[in-house]
């Protein structure tokens, strides 16, 4: 797989941190290889690195922001991938995280965790200014090359407006609306003209539709054609989108007041009663996802419920999920006859306050009276989810996310 990075912090700042490791290797005397060609075509690693016997498959991983939290999370998925990457490349793995700026204490914080669940792999840590550690068999020795003074390069360029802000990822929707489809996308279709065009269809200011397109021109995710803009190095910008949302969602267990036969029925009846309430005249149907105006908290199945509603289901026995706007005990209680647990409950539903509303709610599907959330936002919601997420999200990926957005032809 191609590099991961964080578009939010540009394509400067992964392309710095990338040539970083890479002049480090070079400078001990190592060979690099990163013209390379997979077997499942563009998921290679980042690149593969000799000297002698010596050989590894490397996976780098930039953060948007050094909490500890992405790190580790994002180092966890660089051990994951550079396993696989070895094996097909005859390497050992080496899984490396990055970001512009580390702490000492985020540093510490990160060996530990590195030295615990990734003992097994070689492992790096690095970031703009003096933290560059690499663990491994011949590793420790290689040192990078002192910036010079004067450098344009030694400090990292600020970073853009988050492309991946809320109102963001739903314009990114509303750009694949016409590949992906009303069945598993609730965002306004229409072939994107011009910033206006976006605008008028995604129901956002000129201002920020005007943004996005300029960053995703600056990124090289995006190209003029005689009928509008088309999104390319799709598989990249997905990939990068599904880094940038790894953070600890808020979120409550909640019980029924009076227990169901069928815990999932009896959250999609009173998800589709509500969802009746909110739009009393205009069938829920009838329109796919949120407006911006509606008449009260909104919300939505999630994660795996709202995967199953759309037609996928991988995972047996995974909690059901719902994405409710306002998580207070008044709206659990009286609209969907759900309590916060106490201490040693049993936990029916998860309730999540979205940490992008805007994203999910606009353009969530609904089936059979009920909103889903869409099948993007299952897939980088499950991606991540230690209830055979990977798994479950794979599939997504192959069976939707590929066909439809041709991801071998234009990423």
């Amino acid at each position: 797989m191609s590099l991961l990075t964080d578009i939010a912090r540009s394509d400067v700042v992964a392309r710095q941190l990338k040539d970083r490791l890479l002049g480090a290797f070079k400078g001990a005397g190592w060979q690099v290889d990163l013209e390379l060609s997979g077997s499942e075509g563009r998921f290679r690693p980042d690149m593969v690195v000799h000297r002698g016997p010596r050989r590894y498959a490397v996976e780098l991983k930039v953060a948007r922001e050094p909490r500890r939290s992405l790190l580790e999370a994002m180092l966890a998925d660089a051990t994951l991938q550079a396993r696989v990457y070895a094996q097909e490349f005859r390497a050992s793995p080496l899984a490396v995280v990055a970001a512009a700026r580390i702490s000492p204490a985020a540093a510490h914080e990160i060996r530990e965790y590195a030295q615990r669940f990734a003992a097994d792999v070689a492992w790096g840590l690095l970031d703009s200014e003096t933290c560059f550690d690499l663990h491994g068999e011949g590793l420790e020795a290689i040192r990078p090359e002192p910036a010079k003074k004067g450098d344009p390069n030694a400090s990292l360029s600020r970073p853009p407006p988050d492309l991946f802000s809320d109102l963001g990822q739903w314009m990114l929707k509303v750009f694949m609306a016409d590949e992906i489809g009303a069945k598993y996308l609730g965002a306004p279709c229409g072939h994107i003209r011009n910033a206006s065009h976006l605008a008028s269809l995604a129901s956002v200011s000129l201002p920020s539709a005007s943004r996005l397109v300029s960053q995703l021109r600056h990124l090289n995710f995006v190209e003029s054609e005689h009928d509008g803009l088309r999104l390319v190095r799709i598989a990249d910008l997905l990939q990068s989108w599904r880094v940038s949302s790894f953070d600890t969602p808020h979120e409550i267990g909640a019980r029924w007041l009076v227990p169901p036969k069928d815990s999932a029925e009896q959250l999609s009846i009173n998800l589709a009663a509500y969802t009746r309430l909110l739009f009393p005249v205009k069938s829920a149907e009838a329109r796919q996802g949120y407006g911006p105006a509606r008449e009260g908290p909104r919300a939505c199945l999630g994660l795996f419920a709202a995967s199953e509603k759309l037609g996928f289901r991988f995972a047996h026995g995974t909690p059901l999920h719902l994405y409710l706007e306002d998580i207070s005990v008044r709206v659990l209680v009286e609209q969907f006859s759900l309590a916060p647990v106490r201490s040693g409950e049993h936990i029916d539903v998860i309730v999540r306050r979205p940490r992008f509303p805007e994203a999910v709610f606009r353009a969530c599907v609904i089936r059979d009276g009920v909103p889903a959330a869409d099948i993007i936002q299952c897939w980088i919601d499950i991606s991540s989810h230690p209830a055979r997420g990977r798994e479950h999200a794979e599939q997504i990926w192959r069976r939707v996310l590929v066909p439809r957005l041709a991801l071998g032809a234009n990423s």
